[in-house]
């Protein structure tokens, strides 16, 4: 018996030496090869706020992995908002992480390129980015209700993409991160030490490889399941399922709200659903509908968010219309 105690000892120090083997050689590959940089954002930037589920902090000054953030006192990712001039236009922008600039640095973000080049055609005009991490056409509406309104924006941009199927989905942790509704019960210090370890995802290649795969896995399958979801364009508005609908309302909504002042509203749906921008064409807003880029010149290494040239190729792609678009609403017809 006692043999057999020491066989057993045996074998568990080998496999205890042979996993910390293969996770330092996991790291070492990982870390040349540059697998996994670090999204994470180092204080949190999210934080609860009357009337919405998450908003980013107010003069928030950190860093995501090694890019700087910062916000306004406004709690917008955007210079401070002054008082509009007589001659000045006005253009916000909603949206969820993509149109924040995940990942990437402020100046490379496809509103604040659209800006620029609006400037150098001699448009006296401000963009500003309301668009939040984690935020749906829920999260826009509300904001547009509560805040936009009060920043005089001619016209609204809103960037519909994937996320906005599933309304409220996340929920703000006491790390001033996100936490998917629903999973907050599930989780102890066991699970969160083992699966969002501040600790491990700022230093560990490795370890913030294995996250964004099986981040990425579960991201590409819900894709998947999200384009299937509505049909091709000869669909009816009847046959949009329930959690399109209710996005189109969102968004007709929103419409509404604009047209008592006379503004403009622009929906640019990103989700790449078949069928979904013809819905929202049916209801009366202007739509364009475009796939964002993918592939490893336009996305961040290991995550499927865009980079500097991919922000740069959304922006080429949308300047025209919103242009045209910005130019209907100042001659007022």
């Amino acid at each position: 018996m006692f043999a057999s105690r020491s066989s057993r000892a045996q074998n568990l120090t080998l496999l205890a030496g042979s996993l910390c083997f293969s996770l330092i050689v996991g790291e070492i590959i990982a870390r040349a090869l540059s697998l996994a940089p670090d999204y994470k954002f180092y204080p949190g930037i999210c934080t609860t706020a009357p009337g919405y589920d998450l908003r980013l902090k107010r003069n928030y000054s950190g860093v995501q992995g090694k890019v700087p953030m910062r916000t306004s006192n406004l709690g917008l990712r955007n210079p401070p908002v002054f008082e509009k001039r007589t001659t000045e236009s006005r253009i916000l922008f909603l949206g969820d992480s993509v149109t924040f600039g995940w990942g990437v640095p402020d100046e490379d973000v496809f509103p604040r390129l659209i800006e620029g080049e609006l400037r150098n055609h001699g448009r006296d005009v401000v963009v500003i980015n309301a668009a939040v991490i984690g935020f749906s056409t829920w999260d826009q509406l509300r904001y547009l209700e509560l805040d936009g309104m009060e920043l005089g924006p001619d016209l609204v941009v809103v960037c519909v993409s994937n996320n906005d199927n599933l309304q409220r989905e996340w929920v703000v942790n006491d790390r001033g991160t996100l936490t998917m509704r629903g999973t907050t019960q599930l989780r102890n210090r066991v699970t969160e030490g083992l699966f969002n370890n501040e600790f491990l995802s700022r230093h560990s290649e490795f370890y913030r490889a294995v996250k964004n795969a099986a981040r990425n896995y579960i991201y590409a399958a819900r894709t998947q399941s999200l384009r299937e979801s509505i049909g091709d364009d000869s669909a009816t508005a009847s046959n949009v399922p329930q959690p399109w609908r209710t996005v189109i309302n969102q968004l007709e909504r929103m419409a509404h709200l604009l047209e008592r002042g006379d503004q403009g509203l622009l929906v640019v749906d990103f989700t790449g659903v078949p069928g979904l921008a013809g819905r929202i064409r049916e209801r009366g807003l202007e739509v364009i509908a475009r796939d964002l880029p993918s592939g490893p010149e336009f996305t961040l290494p290991g995550d499927g968010h865009p980079n500097r040239q991919g922000h740069e190729w959304i922006a080429d792609e949308l300047f025209g219309e919103i242009l045209t678009r910005l130019s209907t609403v100042e001659s007022g017809s």
